[in-house]
């Protein structure tokens, strides 16, 4: 997982605040992320609300429209969404938001040029 300072940057360019969704179903991994994406922030003294999920059914349709970047899984077991769902869906309420998909399974990897996604790692 490798987050560059220039991808937040990016995202924050214009705005005060930074809205970012990062949802995986794996706890580790999600507080891992978030660990790596607070650090980014905190050196780059960026405001950001990160909202941490681990369950499709919590991203509301107002958090997708609100969100400026967002990382997701695609493969959420026992769930009836995945994250190439989430992906089309936030690209309908907000096709500017930075996508990210944080997945092990290299299938995927055309799926995210499908939904514009910024990089699948």
């Amino acid at each position: 997982m490798a987050i560059t300072e220039w991808e937040v940057c990016r995202t924050a360019i214009g705005k005060g605040r930074i809205n970012v969704i990062l949802c995986d179903d794996d706890p580790a991994f999600l507080n891992a992320l978030n660990d790596e994406l607070t650090r980014i922030i905190n050196k780059l003294s960026i405001a950001a609300s990160i909202i941490l999920i681990n369950k499709p059914a919590d991203l509301t349709t107002e958090r997708l429209a609100a969100c400026d970047m967002a990382f997701l899984d695609i493969d959420f077991d026992g769930e009836d969404r995945n994250g190439i769902d989430i992906a089309r869906a936030l690209r309908e309420v907000n096709g500017s938001v930075l996508l990210f998909f944080v997945t092990n399974y290299i299938d995927y990897a055309p799926v995210g040029f499908e939904v514009q996604a910024f990089r699948s790692s």
